[in-house]
């Protein structure tokens, strides 16, 4: 099994990348094959709406975006984490998810098989777990109704403005080791 953990957090050493590393050694140590993309560092730009894609079957630009697309195309599984950043995912991970639109032919049926499984987590500052939950809701939402992806769990991390707050929150580490294990 190939498992691609995707930690679309902007800051190197941040709370989603522990978390989806968390994730990717839980899997690892049931003899997955894991492959971590960290979108901190990575060279990249947004969808242009080009429309390339719909007539080429792939997306025209060349970076470091079209690695992780390439990487979610030939995986049974994804973990993606990103953090809410003022209500929304962070711009550099809302690239990640617009530039996935050239998996999507254009009659609207997706290039990738169904039934690929994902973790949707999303880490924020705000102490209350559902004041972004929309955000979270949405993507694991998009990923299922577009891309046919069945997203076996959706977690939330919560005061997270400090980038270690994730290592040290067992009982959340804890949650993410157990939705990996529905990656299985």
């Amino acid at each position: 099994m190939k498992v691609v953990g995707v930690s679309g957090s902007p800051r190197p050493k941040s709370n989603s990348s522990t978390i989806v590393k968390t994730a990717l050694e839980e899997l690892a140590s049931k003899g997955a094959e894991t492959e971590l993309f960290e979108m901190s560092g990575m060279k990249f730009e947004g969808c242009s709406g080009c429309m390339y894609c719909k007539s080429k079957g792939k997306c025209v630009k060349n970076d470091d975006i079209t690695k992780i697309i390439d990487a979610i195309s030939n995986a049974d599984a994804i973990v993606f984490a990103a953090p809410i950043y003022f209500h929304r995912y962070n711009s550099q991970f809302r690239a990640l998810i617009d530039r996935l639109y050239c998996l999507i032919r254009p009659d609207f049926s997706c290039a990738l098989p169904a039934g690929k499984k994902a973790i949707v987590i999303s880490t924020q500052g705000a102490p209350d777990e559902t004041a972004f939950k929309g955000e979270t809701d949405w993507l694991a939402e998009t990923l299922n109704s577009y891309f046919k992806f069945n997203v076996v769990d959706k977690l939330i991390f919560v005061n997270g403005n400090d980038v270690n707050s994730a290592a040290g929150n067992q009982e959340f580490i804890s949650k993410v080791k157990d939705a990996a294990g529905k990656l299985i």
